[in-house]
C-alpha cells in the first residue's frame, strides 16, 4: 500500500512569467468559462494530479488509474509541495514581493520538476504522463500549476459523514494526524465535530480552487467512483484524453452505497451519522457544500438524513 506523506503546502499562488512558460490566463472576453467538473477538450500530455485530502477514499481512484498503461502512478512523492517550497525559497532569495516570480526562478523550479516527472515516468515502461495523488493543499497546486502549465486536475470529494466514518474507524482509539490537531483543540471534548470541521475546511478550500480553474480541473465524486466505476472511468478518460482504464471490478453488495467497504473505506453516504453532536453552524456549513456536491442535506432531527 501506498503512504501518502503530507507535503509541506504555501498559501499564495505567484505569478510566473510569459518568457518559455504559460502567461496568466486570459480573461473572460477571449474564453469561454466552463463551469467545474464539466468534460473539457484534454490536453493528453501534461501530468494529471489528483488532489484530495486525507479519508477521501483516494486509494479506489488511484486503483483505477493505475489500470492506464500511458500512465506513472504515484502517491504522496512531495513534488507539489517541494515546488511550493523553493517558490518561496526564490522570493526570498531574489527579495521578491511574494507575488511574482522572475523568469530565473520559474525556468529554474520547471527543470527541477520536469527532471523529476521523467524519472518517475521511465520507471514505468509504456508510460507517457504522470500522475500523482497528493493531499497537498490546494495552494500548493496553485504554485505548480503556474510552474507545469499542461497539468490536469482530479478533484476528488467524499461526503462528510463518510469522511467521519472513515477516520474514527482507522482510529478507533483516538484520532491521530497533524491535519486534526487544530480541531482537536477547538473541539477538545467533541472529536465527531473536530473531524467534520477538518473536512468542511479541506472541501472548502478544493473547491475554492476547482473554481479558479474550471479549465483545469474535473470534480470526481468518491460515491459515483464506487456505485458506477466505468461511467466514472469513461469521465475521467474524456477530461484527460487518456486510454479509458481498463475494466473496473464490480464491488460486493457490502461496498455498495449504504455498505461498509473493507479496509476502513466505506463506500457511501453514511446513514448512521450522529448529526445531533455537531454545532448548529457547522452544521449549517456541511450542508451548504453538501449542495455544490449534491450530496443530500444532514440535519440535527434526523440522524438518518438522505
Amino acid at each position: 500500500m501506498v503512504r501518502t506523506r503530507e507535503p509541506f503546502a504555501g498559501r499564495w499562488p505567484l505569478r510566473v512569467p510569459s518568457a518559455g512558460l504559460r502567461s496568466d490566463p486570459p480573461g473572460p472576453s477571449q474564453r469561454p468559462v466552463p463551469q467545474p467538473g464539466q468534460i473539457r477538450q484534454a490536453s493528453a500530455d501534461g501530468p494529471i494530479v489528483v488532489l484530495t485530502y486525507s479519508f477521501s477514499g483516494w486509494r479506489r481512484l488511484q486503483g483505477v488509474l493505475e489500470r492506464v498503461p500511458e500512465l506513472a502512478c504515484t502517491a504522496g512523492t512531495g513534488v507539489l509541495g517541494m515546488c511550493d517550497m523553493a517558490a518561496r525559497a526564490w522570493v526570498n532569495v531574489e527579495e521578491g514581493d511574494g507575488e511574482h516570480m522572475s523568469s530565473l526562478a520559474a525556468k529554474s523550479i520547471r527543470a527541477m520538476v520536469v527532471s523529476m516527472m521523467t524519472v518517475m515516468v521511465t520507471r514505468s515502461s509504456g508510460a507517457r504522463r504522470w500522475c500523482e495523488t497528493a493531499t497537498a493543499e490546494p495552494a500548493a497546486a496553485e504554485t505548480f500549476l503556474r510552474i507545469v502549465p499542461g497539468t490536469q486536475f482530479l478533484c476528488l470529494h467524499r461526503s462528510c459523514p463518510d469522511v467521519v466514518r472513515a477516520v474514527l474507524s482507522s482510529s478507533p482509539w483516538g484520532i491521530i494526524g497533524e491535519q486534526f490537531t487544530p480541531y482537536l483543540q477547538a473541539y477538545p471534548a467533541n472529536t465527531t465535530a473536530a473531524i467534520a470541521a477538518c473536512w468542511a475546511d479541506s472541501t472548502g478550500r478544493l473547491l475554492d480552487f476547482e473554481s479558479r480553474h474550471p479549465e483545469s480541473a474535473l470534480r470526481v465524486r468518491y460515491e459515483d467512483l464506487a456505485s458506477d466505476p466505468a461511467t466514472t472511468s469513461q469521465a475521467i478518460s474524456d477530461f484527460t484524453g487518456m486510454t479509458p482504464a481498463s475494466a473496473v471490478p464490480e464491488l460486493a453488495e457490502d461496498e455498495l452505497l449504504g455498505g461498509t467497504a473493507s479496509g476502513g473505506e466505506p463506500a457511501g453516504l453514511d446513514t448512521g451519522f450522529p448529526v445531533a453532536l455537531l454545532p448548529p453552524q457547522l452544521i449549517q456549513r456541511i450542508n451548504h457544500l453538501h449542495e455544490q456536491l449534491d450530496y443530500p442535506h444532514v440535519s440535527a432531527s434526523s440522524p438518518t438524513s438522505r
